[in-house]
């Protein structure tokens, strides 16, 4: 009966010995998975951030190309670029016969 209880408590011991190490065995992969989902989400958020720097990189680029255009047109004289050259009329409305064919055509090319 000794023998009996002796190997029945040294059973008990080796089970809650196999059930102490399984929690221990839990814990640490709990803990390896919350450090993954932590590493994952850093990786998330500095993927997101990267992103976004990436857009506001191109949104200044497309603001400076816009202010440089902005600032090009308004150093042109307006004036200049509505009224035609001096001799731009020059050949407006004259026609030439064609040899030959008598039709006549009006030049449009302005010079």
């Amino acid at each position: 009966m000794f023998k009996d209880s002796k190997d029945y408590l040294d059973d008990k011991v080796d089970e809650y010995e196999v059930k102490e190490k399984l929690e221990e065995s839990k814990n640490f992969l709990d803990e390896k998975a919350k450090e993954y989902q932590v590493k994952d989400k850093l990786k998330q958020s500095k993927d997101y951030i990267s992103n976004k720097v990436e857009e506001y990189q191109v949104k200044d680029k497309l603001k400076q190309s816009k202010d440089y255009i902005s600032n090009k047109v308004s150093d042109l004289d307006i004036e200049d670029l509505i009224k035609p050259p001096k001799n731009a009329n020059r050949f407006e409305g004259m026609s030439l016969r064609r040899s030959g064919d008598g039709i006549r055509k009006t030049i449009l090319m302005k010079i």
